[in-house]
């Protein structure tokens, strides 16, 4: 049986570390999907993080898009820096996707709080 919260904190760490200064992670949690009952074989993951972006982001409806297309991008590559394997493992090279995420909240105040609630699909290429 594959130990999820072992993983989670490990996997938060590395990512909180990778992410900084732009990032302020301030939830984490990953949800696992196994082929089996016995959680003994990962079939894919999904990454959810609330993060406080420290980046730039332009009030004016015409750039705020961008900006968070643009951030949204950098934190899936954080994310896809480092994988957890099927087997439970964590690795720095790994042949998965991680998908471009999705925004399930915003919490903002102009040069006060950028805070989203987002998560992120990780599928191994095996499972494409």
């Amino acid at each position: 049986m594959i130990n999820e919260e072992v993983l989670s904190e490990k996997l938060k760490y590395l990512i909180m570390m990778a992410s900084r200064p732009k990032f302020e992670i301030l939830q984490f949690g990953v949800d696992f999907e196994y082929d089996n009952h016995e959680k003994t074989k990962i079939l894919m993951y999904t990454v959810d993080v609330k993060f406080d972006y420290t980046g730039r982001i332009d009030e004016t409806p015409s750039e705020i898009g961008s900006d968070i297309e643009r951030m949204m991008s950098i934190m899936s590559s954080h994310i896809g820096t480092y994988f957890i394997t099927p087997e439970g493992k964590i690795t720095q090279d790994y042949d998965a996707y991680v998908d471009e995420g999705v925004i399930w909240a915003i919490e903002f105040e102009f040069d006060m709080k950028h805070n989203f609630d987002t998560s992120f699909k990780v599928t191994y290429s095996d499972n494409l």
